[in-house]
């Protein structure tokens, strides 16, 4: 029921976007949203710009991306066509002649606690939570062997769960992931993108088996509609206690250098730049997102290994100031349609809505 209401919002969303889409008129400018990043599976996507400049070095080498400077408006980032939201992207440092380093990023969030219910209405306690990402990204450019640009990004996730009572859980689960992205691009009109993002997740006391082991994969093109419209068809699988299947879909609008929508399921987010000084840029964004996490855990419900699944739709407000080396980001969000799930269980909990503040910074 949830799978099909979630398709049912995306499908519903896609056709308000594009039939607005339609009247949406600019000028040929592009904007400088940032980086976006996926916290669910921990994916950056390399998928290539829209309005990208391309340069031809003369000693025959692969057509590589001008890096923006600092005083002038930056492009549309790869990662903003296909990524949610959470991330900032500082300029890029090259760390060899055919990669670009992406930078590292840190990022916690603080979920206020909420009471937790069973099926029959039962309250069990409250559940808070923290949540730590660390994130390290680096793009390497194809070859003439291989014309695949990869994006490497080893991630480290950490949550701290505090309550409830029922159902219990473990007060500490981690996860380590590794997504690498593949894109083939057209110059000028669009590519192809797919990623795979291996990861494991425990609470390192359970007796570790296959249900700690979970794969993500995401196949998405990308089209140029206009120089300001770009078009993103896809789907996301992600291998959690349910097997979720997504439209990765929606279009990327940039009116202007200093207003951006970026209306891509399931992570659409809108920004506007109040300050673009030589060195910096600042940024109020908002947008939402639809995250589910799962890591086995040794149980209390089942009397051994178990794998639960927490799932959230969560709407954010806030700014980000991009620097010439770093970038830093502050928000505010709600949390709401939460719920709780086991695999050797067919009880489904639910959580009230609730606050929750974010901040994450990159360099």
């Amino acid at each position: 029921m949830r799978l099909a209401s979630t398709w049912l919002v995306a499908l519903c969303s896609i056709g308000v976007i594009l039939s607005s889409a339609t009247i949406l008129f600019a000028e040929d400018t592009v904007y400088e949203p940032g980086t976006f990043f996926d916290t669910a599976i921990g994916l950056k996507s390399s998928l290539p710009q829209p309005g990208e400049e391309f340069e031809q070095q003369a000693s025959g080498e692969n057509p590589i991306i001008q890096p923006p400077t600092p005083d002038a408006p930056q492009q549309l980032s790869v990662e903003s066509l296909t990524g949610p939201m959470i991330s900032l992207d500082p300029p890029a440092k090259k760390s060899s002649p055919n990669s670009k380093w992406l930078g590292i990023e840190d990022e916690v969030r603080f979920l206020f606690p909420a009471d937790v219910n069973d099926p029959s209405g039962i309250q069990g306690g409250q559940l808070q939570i923290f949540e730590l990402d660390l994130n390290r990204s680096e793009q390497e450019q194809g070859t003439v062997l291989l014309p695949l640009d990869q994006t490497r990004n080893p991630f480290f996730s950490y949550r701290e769960w505090s309550g409830p009572d029922n159902p219990s859980l473990p007060p500490n689960v981690f996860r380590f992931s590794f997504p690498i992205a593949f894109d083939t691009r057209v110059e000028g009109n669009g590519g192809l993108g797919f990623s795979v993002t291996p990861q494991f997740a425990s609470d390192m006391r359970a007796n570790m088996n296959s249900d700690a082991w979970m794969f993500d994969i995401d196949l998405v093109s990308h089209r140029k509609i206009t120089d300001e419209v770009h078009l993103v068809l896809g789907a996301f699988y992600w291998d959690r206690v349910e097997a979720i299947v997504l439209p990765h879909a929606g279009i990327t609008w940039s009116p202007s250098n200093d207003v951006y929508f970026h209306l891509v399921y399931p992570h659409p987010e809108m920004g506007i730049c109040l300050h673009r000084g030589k060195d910096s840029q600042f940024w109020l964004t908002s947008g939402l997102e639809y995250h589910v996490e799962a890591y086995q855990i040794n149980s209390g419900i089942t009397g051994g290994n178990e794998m639960v699944q927490l799932a959230d739709y969560r709407a954010l407000w806030g700014f980000k100031i991009n620097g010439e080396n770093v970038s830093l980001k502050m928000g505010i969000g709600y949390v709401f349609d939460r719920e709780l799930l086991f695999r050797h269980s067919d009880q489904i909990y639910s959580l009230d809505s609730g606050l929750l503040l974010t901040g994450g910074l990159t360099y």
